[in-house]
């Protein structure tokens, strides 16, 4: 029963999963969605306005194993959990993360010389850090290859939030050769779930088999007390949603990009997204517990056939309580944005074709995850922009990224892009599954550009 239940919560793990890398897009320098990871770009638009549905933006990276990696079938074709291949594959310390971003709304114009952006975005993202004794003791227990070794569950770690970002972007060519762009962000926290310093260890004395259990740390949590009072999903959705505008955990956040062409072949950039953090004070419970180190030796079996008020299941219940009791408070804390580092290198092979280079570095929970892209993108028609790579990323190779852009007829846009194809159509042996949609209008138009600014930027704008 035991093994089904882990089987079962690793399968939705790996099922459904989503964080943002968006390797493929930082690629695709002609749609606006591109500033997202570099701010410094700026598209061959005059006016941008995405649909009330704008970019929907999905992905999931895990650095441990695949679904494949937990079961194997059997010479009845029937699948078995593998627990051996499961343990086998897995790092000393693996990350699990999962994103989404959802454009509520979406408008960018360029004059004056500058390309001016304003966003509103929602978003939901999820970091677990998980050590492989964590899994291991999980499935054997504390038998066999933890007898006289501590089972260390130092590192394991966890951090959900959810939010709003409202952004307002801007960038600007300086001179023949450099770009420079930046976007600060007003952050609206709903939910936060998170772990501090968290340290677990279980020690399994090979002669006696006592129990030392050993650790301390913190978890933190905002908007999460009373959230499952309702059963309904929706309603619990629905408040979700509604603590994500009420501004009661305010954040700020920063992105900044620059781009500069070498020569007339190369250009190199490099940006930093997602700097800054949310300051979480409402609706928070805090569970703090101090340093503690415990010996249970277990219970006389003969205590569970008495009649004593006080039975050896309560005894046990009461030993467990006290160890992990925790002293509880309400004061506001921080988390950070999960902040990512991009360089890349563009080199023109003609006039609407380039090959690129992409390192980018992402940190969740003291460890670092770089990824290393190399790609192709070649405008074919007027309509259609089209790149296509290859990615090392979440200690794995397996990676095929490709990204469309359509202009579909007059302005209307579309894009299709996803970090790694394969994993849309076989995500069981994929360590990553990513997909990024949208739609918008990119008006190029000069005539009908000059209509659209001169409302918005009343005066000459000749530029």
């Amino acid at each position: 029963m035991k093994n089904l239940t882990f089987l079962f919560c690793f399968s939705l793990l790996f099922q459904i999963g989503f964080s943002q890398r968006n390797l493929t897009l930082y690629n695709m320098r002609g749609l606006h969605q591109a500033t997202y990871v570099n701010p410094s770009f700026i598209p061959k638009v005059k006016v941008y306005v995405a649909l009330p549905i704008g970019m929907q933006n999905f992905y999931y990276g895990n650095t441990g194993i695949t679904f494949n990696d937990l079961v194997k079938k059997d010479d009845n074709g029937k699948y078995l959990f593998d627990s051996e291949s499961v343990v086998s594959k897995l790092k000393d310390k693996n990350t699990l993360s999962f994103e989404t971003q959802n454009e509520f709304f979406c408008v960018a114009v360029k004059a004056a010389g500058f390309y001016f952006s304003g966003s509103v975005v929602n978003r939901f993202k999820l970091d677990l850090t998980y050590p492989k004794d964590f899994v291991q003791f999980a499935l054997e227990g504390n038998g066999a290859n933890f007898l006289d070794k501590r089972a260390s569950f130092d590192g394991l770690a966890f951090n959900l939030s959810t939010y709003m970002e409202y952004g307002l972007g801007v960038a600007r060519k300086i001179g023949d050769k450099l770009s420079v762009g930046g976007r600060i962000k007003l952050l609206s926290g709903g939910t936060n779930f998170t772990t501090k310093d968290l340290s677990l260890g279980i020690y399994t004395d090979p002669n006696t088999f006592d129990l030392t259990i050993d650790g301390h740390g913190e978890i933190n949590t905002s908007g999460f007390d009373g959230l499952f009072k309702d059963s309904s999903i929706v309603k619990t959705a629905s408040d979700i949603l509604k603590n994500n505008f009420n501004f009661k955990n305010k954040g700020f956040g920063l992105d900044l990009g620059a781009s500069y062409d070498l020569n007339d072949f190369l250009t190199i950039t490099a940006s930093v997204i997602d700097i800054g953090s949310i300051n979480w004070k409402n609706n928070t419970k805090n569970y703090v517990k101090e340093d503690f180190n415990f010996k249970f030796r277990g219970v006389d079996f003969n205590e569970f056939l008495s009649d004593s008020s006080k039975s050896a299941t309560q005894i046990l219940k009461d030993t467990i309580t006290g160890i992990f009791k925790t002293n509880e408070n309400s004061d506001s804390y921080k988390t950070g944005l999960g902040t990512k580092y991009y360089f890349g290198a563009f080199y023109k092979l003609g006039e609407k074709m380039n090959i690129s280079l992409l390192f980018q570095d992402y940190k969740i929970s003291k460890t670092h995850l770089p990824a290393l892209t190399l790609g192709f993108n070649a405008a074919v028609k007027n309509w259609l922009t089209f790149n296509i790579n290859y990615t090392y990323a979440n200690k794995s190779w397996s990676n095929l990224g490709l990204g469309l852009s359509i202009k579909a007829g007059g302005p209307f846009q579309t894009y299709l892009i996803t970090d790694n194809i394969l994993g849309l159509f076989s995500r069981n042996s994929q360590k990553s599954f990513h997909i990024c949609v949208g739609m918008a209008f990119a008006i190029k138009d000069k005539k009908v550009t000059k209509k659209v600014v001169d409302a918005i930027l009343p005066g000459d704008q000749t530029k």
